[in-house]
């Protein structure tokens, strides 16, 4: 909860200084679709990658977590360089998001490769079947929306070109992550998903139900984890304490 009132704070300040001008719906899918067009074939080089890491997932090896903590943080970082800075400079604050999304990254590195503290294993269990859902809905679901939403393929934010569907996806191996999962990986796509949500009531209506189910992850990583806590150490077992005694 600390993680989403400090993402909240942060982001409303900000606009509170400098409010997000609004665009007309055309503009902002036109803008989607000039990216997508400059980054082809980067988008089916990063469902590669997604795929990877749900295979990483749910076949673990030795070092499978961290493999797949290091595919994400490139891939953020690909968002924050590739996205922000490059295709999207001229956008409010790209310089900002460019530098947060590379810092998301670098957090990723941190937590999930040089201290293992995020390790992404699902379980059977409803957290990991929503989180399943939420990876589905990041690379099928969030541009198929837009596809019956009436609006070119082309033109439609998608996995690998979309900062929504990255954080969404990314809420979904969250909800897969083995409890407790280190909270400050949270303030980045936290802080951008309160952006968006602004965005979406400037008249982007096709980005609410991304966010919907991006904030219901949201709630769903701080309520479900919340009840995971780790079983309290039983007594010592018998035939270990004859040992201790005997000795």
């Amino acid at each position: 909860m600390a993680a989403a009132v400090i993402a909240a704070a942060v982001t409303y300040a900000i606009l509170a200084i400098h409010p997000w001008p609004a665009s007309p719906l055309s503009q902002f899918l036109a803008a989607f679709g000039r990216a997508s067009a400059a980054v082809w074939p980067m988008q089916l080089v990063w469902y590669l990658a997604a795929a990877a890491i749900v295979a990483l997932a749910l076949w673990p090896g030795r070092r499978s977590p961290q493999l797949a903590c290091a595919l994400a943080a490139a891939y953020f970082a690909w968002i924050g360089i590739a996205y922000f800075a490059w295709q999207m400079p001229g956008m409010h604050y790209s310089w900002l998001w460019a530098t947060a999304f590379t810092l998301q990254a670098v957090l990723l590195v941190v937590a999930g490769v040089a201290r293992s503290d995020l390790v992404i294993r699902p379980r059977w269990d409803l957290a990991s079947g929503l989180g399943a859902v939420f990876i589905a809905y990041a690379l099928i679901g969030y541009p198929l929306v837009g596809v019956l939403g009436g609006h070119a393929l082309r033109a439609v934010p998608v996995f690998g070109v979309s900062p929504c569907a990255s954080v969404i996806f990314f809420f979904g191996l969250l909800l897969w992550a083995v409890p407790p999962a280190p909270k400050y990986v949270l303030l980045v796509p936290l802080a951008w998903l309160l952006l968006a949500l602004m965005i979406a009531w400037s008249g982007h209506e096709d980005v609410l139900a991304g966010l919907a189910v991006a904030l219901a992850a949201v709630t769903l990583v701080q309520a479900i984890k919340g009840h995971h806590q780790p079983p309290p150490a039983g007594p010592v077992p018998s035939g270990r304490a004859a040992k201790l005694k005997v000795s």
